[in-house]
């Protein structure tokens, strides 16, 4: 893994590949058999589990838990409200991604939102909290 920046405290499972130009920082956790792409920065606390494949230039926020066989395709955002965090100085709210899911290109995710197993997140939708 050339190129990669992978934090002291975050585990890659040896089954597990992580592309060129990704970070995965502290307390993050990639299970057996994944696949994570190039360009992908992985926040904080962000749990991936087996056989998922992230593809390039996704975005996973801190607080973030991916199920197994999980697809994510490019530029998918989750998104946390940063103006919030950098005034408050708080953790993101727990994101949750369940089991056989899969996210389509350029969909964005707020932080907080819970996605249930075998969903299918279409080309550019936005999940959000509805409050």
């Amino acid at each position: 893994m050339q190129d990669v920046y992978i934090d002291k405290d975050a585990f890659v499972a040896e089954s597990s590949s992580v592309g060129m130009f990704s970070t995965v920082r502290k307390g993050s956790k990639i299970g057996e058999r994944t696949s994570v792409g190039s360009h992908v920065c992985i926040s904080e606390n962000v749990i991936i589990g087996n056989d998922c494949v992230i593809a390039d230039m996704v975005t996973i926020c801190a607080n973030v838990e991916i199920g197994d066989n999980t697809f994510i395709e490019s530029g998918v955002v989750f998104a946390e409200k940063l103006n919030q965090r950098a005034k408050d100085d708080i953790t993101p709210p727990k994101t949750h991604v369940g089991n056989n899911v899969s996210i389509h290109s350029r969909a964005v995710i707020e932080a907080g939102s819970t996605i249930e197993d075998n969903t299918l997140i279409d080309y550019g939708e936005i999940i959000s909290l509805q409050k």
